[in-house]
């Protein structure tokens, strides 16, 4: 018997080169999706934890003290769920993640603004109108993606930062459509050679 024709040997695929200029992302999470996450977390702190905690709180009778205990809660909430691998239970059950804008793992800082800035009021109205995420994202500098969606390719640019580029989108500042990439095992033809015949 021949070692080369083994059944039971895994397939042998020749790997793609990548395009250094092309980069393949999770796509951004969708409006809705974060909306769910919010209900969720809200859900969470409002009907399990905060009944849980509320013997052990000191009687104070006080509107802002109360309010202050549930800022904190809230805050420890989110932090420790970002903290978890940017992954916290409303996150699992969506599948999105938060993650840096660069797609770095978020970081302690990035988590502890996400939750401070949540604290603002209305920031919950700074999703309407806008597909970059609310204040929370951009004021951490962090990002929302959708692990269960289709995989985007984004275009570098020479300040490092990734932009998506859907198909037929037209680069600003311009005028030029971005081209695909040529598969790596043929070359681009010359423009030279065309012409000519």
């Amino acid at each position: 018997m021949k070692d080369d024709l083994n059944p039971y040997a895994p397939p042998v695929a020749e790997l793609e080169q990548e395009n250094p200029d092309w980069l393949v992302t999770q796509p951004l999470a969708g409006n809705g999706k974060r909306f769910l996450n919010h209900l969720i977390d809200l859900g969470i702190c409002s009907f399990v934890l905060l009944p849980v905690i509320d013997p052990y709180l000191p009687e104070s009778g006080n509107f802002f003290v109360n309010l202050g205990y549930t800022y904190l809660l809230n805050v420890v909430y989110h932090s420790a769920n970002e903290l978890c691998g940017g992954r916290g239970i409303s996150k699992l059950i969506t599948g999105t993640q938060a993650q840096m804008k660069d797609g770095a793992p978020l970081t302690f800082k990035g988590a502890v603004l996400r939750s401070l800035c949540r604290l603002i009021p209305f920031e919950q109205f700074s999703f309407l109108g806008s597909s970059r995420g609310g204040w929370h994202d951009t004021m951490a500098g962090t990002r929302v993606i959708d692990l269960r969606g289709k995989p985007v390719r984004t275009r570098k640019h020479a300040s490092g930062v990734s932009r998506i580029l859907p198909p037929g989108v037209i680069l600003p500042g311009t005028g030029t459509r971005p081209a695909a990439p040529p598969p790596p095992d043929q070359a681009s033809p010359s423009p030279l050679t065309e012409g000519s015949a």
